[in-house]
Parts: C-alpha cells; sequence; structure tokens
C-alpha cells in the first residue's frame, strides 16, 4: 500500500514542478526588469518627439513583450501600420501578440496580411503557417470531431507465443503444445475516436468528452477477438487565469470494458487528471496522471482471471515539438505501477518512445494532399513483485520490451489517407516462455470527421 502511494506522489511531484519550468519559462531577475523598463522610458520619450520612428517604436514594442505588456506593444505597433501600412513583420508581431492574448481571429486577420504582399520573407511565410495550424487547433466553440482507422493486419506471432516448444519450469524440462507456441495469422479490425468539446463560456473553460471504440477479428486465433470500448468524461480549465498562457488543466472520469471471444474479460472505473500546454507555436506538451480499478471476469477458458484484480497508477509526459514546417518530433515517457490480488501479477513498468514524421507533397501531384512518413521506436521494462509458482518459485519475473515503427500516410483528400505500417517487436525475459519476437504487417484507411 504504502509503494503505491509513493509511486502515485511522486508522479504528482513530476508533473506539477514540470508544470512553471515549461509553461512560465526563465524568470527574470529584479535588475534586468529594471534596466529594461528604463531602457523603455527612453524609447517613450523617443517616440513622442517623432512618432514615425520606426525603429524606436519597433523596439519598444519587443520590451513591452518581454516585460509581459502585450497591450502596450499592440498599441504601439498598430500605430507602426498607420505610418508604415502593410509591413509583414509588424503584421507578424501583431499576430503573434493577439494570439498570446487568446485573440485568435484578430491574430489570424494579421497573419493572413502579413503574407498577402509581394516579396514576402520566407521565414514569414513559414511562421504564419505554423500559428495559422494552431489557430486552427485552439479555437474555442463547441465541437465535435472523430476519426475511424480500420483494415487487415498480418502477424508473424499473433499469440505471442515463444518460438521454442522445449522451456523450462522450475528447472525441470516441458514440452509446449504446438498451439502454445508462436502462431502465424491475420485479423480485421477498426478503431474509432470520437471527441467532443463543449465551450462553458467562462473564462475559456470547457467540457471534454472522449470515446474509443475497438474491435479486432482474427482468422484463426479466435481466443484473441476483441472488443473494447472506453469512456472518459471531465471538464478542462483554462489556466490563463493565472497567468499561464495556452495551457489546459483537465479532471475526468474513466471507464471502459473490454470483451475476449465474445466473453466479458474485464471492466475499469478511474479517475484522471490532465495538463495540455502550448508553450510555444511549435511545442504541444501532455501530461497525465489516471487511477484505475479493474475486476475482471473468470470464465471456463480463463477461470483465473479474477486473480489480477487490483489497480493501476499511470503517469504519462508526451511532447511534439515542430523542427521545420515540414518535420516533427515526437517524444513519450511513461511509468505504471499495478497491484493485484496475485502478488506474480503486480508489477512496475517503465518506458518510453522518440518519433519522427517527415509530411511532403504527393509524388508527381497525383492529389493536393500531403503526405507523411512516420519512424517511431520505444523501449519498456517491466518488474514483476514475487515469483511465479508454476513457472519459476525463485526468481521474479522481469521483462525487456522493444520495437520500431514505420508508417506512411497517403493522402487521398483531407479527410482520407491510405495508411500502410510495418513494425518489429521483440520481448526478452527471465522466464523462457514469455521470450517472443513479432514482426507485424498492416495496411488501413483512416476516415477524418
Amino acid at each position: 500500500m504504502a509503494f503505491w502511494r509513493s509511486q502515485i506522489a511522486t508522479w504528482c511531484w513530476v508533473l506539477f514542478l514540470a508544470i512553471p519550468v515549461v509553461c512560465l519559462g526563465p524568470v527574470q531577475s529584479r535588475a534586468a526588469t529594471s534596466d529594461l523598463e528604463a531602457r523603455r522610458q527612453q524609447l517613450f520619450s523617443q517616440i513622442l518627439l517623432r512618432p514615425n520612428n520606426l525603429d524606436a517604436s519597433f523596439e519598444y514594442a519587443a520590451i513591452s513583450t518581454q516585460l509581459g505588456d502585450f497591450e502596450g506593444a499592440i498599441a504601439t505597433l498598430e500605430r507602426m501600420l498607420i505610418f508604415a501600412p502593410g509591413l509583414p513583420r509588424v503584421q507578424l508581431e501583431l499576430g503573434v501578440l493577439y494570439f498570446r492574448l487568446g485573440s485568435y481571429q484578430t491574430a489570424a486577420s494579421y497573419f493572413n496580411g502579413a503574407i498577402s504582399g509581394k516579396d514576402v520573407p520566407e521565414e514569414v511565410k513559414t511562421k504564419v503557417s505554423l500559428y495559422l495550424d494552431a489557430i486552427g487547433e485552439r479555437q474555442d466553440g463547441t465541437k465535435l470531431t472523430a476519426s475511424v482507422y480500420s483494415g487487415v493486419r498480418w502477424q508473424s506471432n499473433a499469440n505471442f507465443g515463444p518460438g521454442s516448444r522445449n522451456i523450462t519450469l522450475n528447472d525441470l524440462p516441458f514440452v509446449l503444445d504446438n498451439d502454445s507456441t508462436e502462431q502465424k495469422d491475420y485479423n480485421v479490425f477498426a478503431a474509432a475516436n470520437f471527441h467532443l468539446q463543449i465551450d462553458l463560456a467562462n473564462q475559456g473553460d470547457r467540457l471534454e468528452a472522449d470515446l474509443l471504440v475497438y474491435g479486432a477479428h482474427y482468422n484463426a486465433q479466435t481466443q484473441l477477438d476483441t472488443e473494447l470500448a472506453e469512456f472518459t468524461f471531465g471538464p478542462s480549465f483554462n489556466l490563463r487565469r493565472i497567468d499561464i498562457d495556452n495551457t489546459y488543466l483537465g479532471i475526468y472520469g474513466i471507464a471502459n470494458g473490454i470483451f475476449l471471444d465474445d466473453t466479458y474479460h474485464f471492466g475499469t472505473v478511474g479517475l484522471g487528471m490532465k495538463i495540455a500546454s502550448n508553450p510555444s507555436v511549435r511545442t504541444k506538451l501532455n501530461l497525465k496522471l489516471e487511477y484505475r480499478e479493474k475486476r475482471f471476469n473468470n470464465t471456463a477458458t480463463r477461470t483465473t482471471a479474477k486473480l489480477r484484480d487490483g489497480f493501476e497508477a499511470r503517469g504519462l509526459a508526451s511532447m511534439s515539438y515542430r523542427l521545420t514546417e515540414n518535420l516533427t518530433i515526437d517524444a513519450l515517457i511513461r511509468g505504471t505501477y499495478e497491484k493485484v490480488d496475485a502478488d506474480f501479477f503486480s508489477h512496475n513498468e517503465y518506458g518510453g518512445s522518440v518519433g519522427l514524421t517527415y509530411q511532403f507533397g504527393a509524388p508527381f501531384n497525383v492529389v493536393d494532399v500531403p503526405w507523411a512518413i512516420n519512424v517511431t521506436g520505444g523501449y519498456i521494462r517491466r518488474d514483476y513483485d514475487s515469483p511465479d509458482p508454476t513457472i519459476d518459485e525463485t526468481q521474479s519475473q522481469w521483462d525487456k520490451e522493444t520495437w520500431a515503427r514505420a508508417t506512411v500516410s497517403i493522402g487521398i483528400t483531407s479527410w482520407l489517407a491510405l495508411m500502410p505500417q510495418v513494425e518489429y517487436r521483440k520481448v526478452e525475459s527471465n522466464y523462457e516462455i514469455r521470450n517472443f519476437e513479432n514482426r507485424s504487417a498492416l495496411l488501413g484507411l483512416l476516415i477524418r470527421f
């Protein structure tokens, strides 16, 4: 009991200590702030004498932004447009400032103005593109979005069985039957995500609901047929009220149910907390803490399933950063502790993944929709609390899981894409029966609404 409490407390501290570092950035010293304020007053005096002094006005606006006086910077830049209409750089900076204030429609009008003229610098076009994409994602309001991904997948080891029939159990040789070793198979699958966002008209707060449904049906390994549904629902609070821009704190309930081979397997209820932040136009940050109570169902083929009754506490942190307009890097770290009735099923795990996504135009201009290539690799380590007496009475199980995956998104229309994928996955364990490799290939179709 004490251990899992310490696990949850540790993740809470990690998440909350990360918020000010990532979202607020470095704190200026009082001396530096005083120097900036003195310089701003000098520039203000110059602007009063020569209102058309664009260099002084631009520097004044930049210092005002550093000091957090966005309204003062906006007033100065808008006055500059009176003396020099259409300056792309000034319109760009105005767009950025209105964006930081959350006035997305006004920001979009300035961004579009910044790229409407002739001979617009390429760096301005690139920056505007990033901000317009971000505005599209952050517009407040009530909206429903959905995606459906379905296709067919082949696996070299669909049941995750060991490669050899000859194993050792409690230092004694044992021969598995053929069905318990690795089995090739293919399945058809479908996964759908639905996201509902309801604007509460209260300082940007909103209600959010997510529904995930998934199903997979195998050709031969029908005991692996899976149906799953998970629902989360709760409020998200805009942290702009405490001067943290573009950041939401969400609290939500969790409920799910899973069927295996057309039989109810287990269900979960729980609570979660999440922080979604965009510290910059290029960066997305998500932090989550979740607690779930799990209850399993014994069946004729899974007579000991209820030994897994218990709870799970997990923490997750992910980041996405656009290195260029076309290249994005994604990283994720996670940790989980699961405490159940049978100690040899209780375990903790930690790991993460890193991926790169490159977006490009369709070859030969066959369609006016971008294509993308994603390459991702990851690692997970699991350590179990006590030995499994049916396998090894002296050693607790440990696993090391690694994988590499490549996916191509072939855009057909703005809402439809063909997505082939290949993956290699390997698990190494001190329990021979848990060692396996699996190669898979799938062809899927993604539909967005």
